[in-house]
């Protein structure tokens, strides 16, 4: 039996669906009237529903239970993401929403793709969202404005674990001890300049390699987050 998730965030005060959302359940899920849908809110809690159909472009959710809160991941990760070609940063936002990154911010370096940003944000956003709903997780990653890269590492929270990967570096994410929040920087196609690198490192990062091949820039920051949870204790089994 399919598991049907939607997110509203505040819901049950607003049970209203958006034309949106009304779109996706009637005419792409073909849900029926009185059919049962689990709603999160993207903060850990999620709820069972019913959809109730209030007119030909009206639906309304109605509160049945309250599910048990999701525990928040281990290891809170800020993830810079270096912005790539269209089908390789939707497969990076959509992995990272799926393995439970907390904040995501796409930088603009030199040598990443960046025209036409503004019509772009609502899609990645998009993705998150629809990752969250389909892998069951129900903490919303925060998907911050593009930054440029200068910018983004000068401002961040400081001191804190700041890393930026770098292939064929001999310092690696799984010889680093892990506290409980980390900032990881991956690089675009053409990968970071030098300059990029030490102003990254000026403003405390640290390079680290991800293994002896060079990664795709889809699967770099898909690696380190694995790791970096693997470490913090959320990819362990329990016990």
């Amino acid at each position: 039996m399919r598991r049907i998730r939607i997110l509203l965030s505040n819901f049950p005060l607003e049970s209203q669906l958006t034309e949106s959302q009304l779109h996706y359940v009637k005419n792409v899920l073909r849900i029926d009237n009185g059919s049962e849908l689990e709603i999160f809110d993207g903060a850990g809690q999620a709820y069972r529903a019913t959809l109730q159909f209030t007119g030909k472009k009206t639906a309304q959710l109605m509160l049945q239970s309250t599910l048990a809160k999701q525990s928040p991941p281990s290891l809170h990760i800020h993830l810079g993401l270096c912005i790539s070609k269209p089908q390789h940063m939707d497969i990076a936002l959509q992995k990272a929403a799926e393995l439970g990154v907390s904040v995501i911010t796409p930088i603009i370096s030199e040598r990443c793709e960046s025209k036409r940003l503004d019509n772009k944000f609502a899609h990645w956003q998009e993705i998150v969202v629809n990752a969250c709903q389909q892998s069951g997780y129900n903490y919303l990653p925060t998907l911050l404005a593009p930054q440029l890269l200068p910018k983004w590492v000068h401002d961040l929270p400081q001191p804190s674990q700041k890393w930026i990967c770098v292939p064929e570096q001999p310092m690696r994410l799984q010889n680093m001890v892990v506290n409980q929040s980390a900032i990881l920087l991956t690089g675009p196609e053409g990968g970071f300049s030098e300059a990029e690198i030490e102003v990254a490192m000026a403003a405390g990062f640290m390079r680290t390699g991800l293994g002896p091949r060079i990664l795709r820039t889809e699967t770099a920051p898909l690696v380190a987050i694995s790791v970096l949870q693997f470490l913090a204790g959320d990819l362990r089994p329990e016990g």
